[in-house]
């Protein structure tokens, strides 16, 4: 008899494993709850955090809503599809999975994808600092009654390489510069100031992982370039990385002249991500070189680590307790500063809240936000860092409760028999 309780309770544990195995998400994901209209929206308050929810009858159509951030940055949008019906290869024809469309303010539809081959979709594209977006999820047309789960995981990168000529970051000469491209179209604009005297320059351009032209092609679509411009905007020499990944060329340059850097990919690769390096040299080892003269200014915020409380009752008062707020300089520098002020938020309803930011240094202010969920007032009072989603912890304590229950039952059992024997 106690072989079989021992056999019993193997496959009781195994039958337990195999459904936690399937709960799309439960252990990695946070579940949301997405309002049915652009007015009901529902808040995402955080970048780079896996998101999961469901359409659960006919036609539904699931609404979210994000805050950019107050720099420059692109976004990436990540759409999964758990279980709902889905496309089986990559086809133009999308009827048969779920779809999600980007708009802005004013419902202006920006960009949207759908679940193909491999049940995924995404896109990636730059979008007005401080702004409000909306998403919306629905199947298609000839699945709108399908019921299922799936995720949605919005990413921000900074970008954090000037896109003009008359704002291009200064740079040292015979200075490696790493630096990124953050989505399509980004461009990147430097700037340096030659030495005492008319020389000869090299400018090294190597490819770390963007997408590349895989042989000694002449077309450069496919691969990162590098443009060179004199103070008239006067093209003056021009490369692209090619089969190996980098490139080398001189160039002829003017004595205590500024020139410009622009670099940026080809056509070839919209969606394209990823990081370069450069260096701008002398060759006259005996000339001196004239460092940039460059003002260090405040030039953007960033709230580095939200607060320990983001989800309040109503009434009560914001708490930014464990808040680091950075600020940066046009020097490439930067530094945690604690004078900032926050303002906006009104927690005084319940729904989401978008927290203001403010920071000023040298007569020069900057801005950045988050939000908080702010829930109805009950007898009991929430838990501070509760959320809708499922810890791996609470799984495992629910279902050894659970084997507990099972145990005792068999326990009982195996008693009962014995008694009978």
């Amino acid at each position: 008899m106690k072989n079989y309780s021992k056999i019993i309770s193997v496959l009781l544990t195994i039958a337990i494993l195999a459904t936690i195995a399937v709960i799309p998400g439960s252990a990695l994901a946070t579940e949301i709850t997405a309002g049915n209209t652009k007015e009901t929206a529902t808040n995402i308050p955080q970048y780079g955090i896996d998101y999961v929810s469901s359409l659960s009858k006919a036609e539904e159509v699931d609404w979210f809503k994000f805050t950019t951030l107050s720099e420059d940055a692109f976004y990436n949008v990540y759409f999964e599809n758990y279980n709902l019906a889905n496309t089986d290869s990559w086809s133009v024809n999308s009827d048969y999975s779920p779809h999600l469309y980007l708009y802005d303010e004013n419902m202006k539809q920006l960009e949207w994808c759908y679940t193909g081959g491999d049940r995924t979709g995404s896109f990636n594209l730059k979008l007005e600092s401080s702004t409000e977006y909306y998403i919306k999820i629905l199947m298609g047309k000839e699945k709108k009654d399908s019921i299922g789960n799936y995720q949605i995981t919005i990413s921000a990168k900074l970008d954090n390489i000037p896109d003009t000529l008359e704002e291009s970051s200064k740079i040292q000469l015979n200075t490696k510069i790493v630096s990124s491209l953050d989505g399509y179209p980004d461009t990147d604009w430097f700037s340096f100031t030659t030495g005492s005297s008319d020389e000869e320059y090299t400018i090294h351009f190597v490819n770390y992982d963007l997408p590349n032209t895989s042989s000694w092609s002449v077309n450069r679509d496919y691969s990162p370039n590098i443009d060179m411009y004199d103070k008239y905007m006067q093209t003056i020499a021009s490369d692209y990385t090619r089969g190996n990944k980098e490139t080398t060329f001189k160039v002829a340059l003017e004595a205590n002249t500024t020139y410009y850097v622009k670099i940026y990919m080809g056509s070839g690769k919209l969606g394209s991500v990823g990081n370069y390096e450069f260096t701008v040299s002398s060759d006259n080892t005996d000339s001196p070189i004239a460092p940039p003269v460059t003002t260090k200014t405040l030039s953007s915020i960033s709230v580095d680590t939200l607060p320990a409380k983001i989800q309040y009752t109503v009434g009560e008062e914001l708490d930014t307790t464990g808040m680091v707020v950075r600020a940066k300089y046009s020097d490439g520098t930067s530094a945690v500063v604690t004078n900032y002020e926050v303002y906006g938020f009104d927690l005084s309803k319940a729904g989401t809240s978008v927290v203001r930011v403010s920071y000023s240094e040298g007569g020069v202010t900057k801005t950045a936000a988050f939000s908080v969920v702010i829930n109805e007032s009950t007898d009991q009072t929430p838990d501070d860092n509760s959320n809708s989603s499922f810890s791996f912890d609470s799984i495992i304590e629910f279902f050894d409760g659970i084997l507990a229950f099972f145990a005792q039952i068999l326990e009982w059992i195996i008693d009962l028999l014995s008694s009978l024997a």
